[in-house]
Formats: structure tokens, sequence, C-alpha cells
């Protein structure tokens, strides 16, 4: 695929969630309607629910243990960074990490690794 530049604003985004994974009822697989639940970006009083974030559009979402931890700075967010444009080029409209830090800390660590832009962070 081609390496060139998109436009990827609102493409890569980062929230914030502090609700365990099984409480939603185990794994989420490919396919399947997300659980409605309530995220946070860039700050707490930036709420969006997921019904709302991935109404209609073709998403990835992946989830990180914590921000700054060495396997999430060197390999998992860095991963999808470099992949951004090859997955907008396979339909893809955005790519959502989710951590479980607060999202200062989220924002901060997508700020880090110049992924504004390219991953949506949610807490």
């Amino acid at each position: 695929m081609s390496k060139a530049f998109y436009p990827a604003q609102m493409f890569i985004r980062s929230f914030h969630t502090s609700k365990p994974l099984f409480l939603f009822g185990g794994v989420i697989k490919e396919g399947a309607t997300l659980p409605n639940h309530t995220l946070f970006e860039h700050d707490a009083k930036t709420k969006i629910n997921t019904k709302d974030l991935f109404k209609g559009k073709k998403s990835i979402l992946f989830g990180v243990p914590g921000a700054f931890t060495p396997g999430c700075s060197k390999t998992h967010l860095p991963g999808y960074i470099n992949q951004a444009n090859d997955f907008r080029q396979l339909g893809y409209d955005q790519l959502v990490c989710v951590t479980v830090n607060d999202p200062y800390v989220s924002s901060a660590w997508a700020k880090e690794h110049r992924a504004e832009g390219k991953v949506s962070r949610r807490f």
C-alpha cells in the first residue's frame, strides 16, 4: 500500500474508560454491536458514547493496558500509527484506542507519540 500522507484529522482518536471489559460481557467479536458506554476524550468534560462514536463508521477499536507502559509505547500504539494511512485506504473511517488512564494522561501520551489526528483516544 502507498505510504502517501492523507489528512487524518479525527481518524485516530483516543479515549478513557474505567469500566473493565468483563463488565461489557466478555470479548467483543468482529462485527458485533458494541454495548453503549460513555467514554472521555481530552478531559473529564468531553464525553461521547460508543453508539454515537461508531454509528455509520467502519472502525478499528483497540485497547491498551496503560499509557506510557513499555509495550504500549514501543509497539502497540506505534504499530497503529504507522499503519494509519493503510487502514484509511482499506476504507476505515477511524482507529480508536481505549485506555484505563485518565483523559489527561492519555492525551499527553497521544501527543508524545504524535497520534493526534491518526488514532482516536478514548478513556
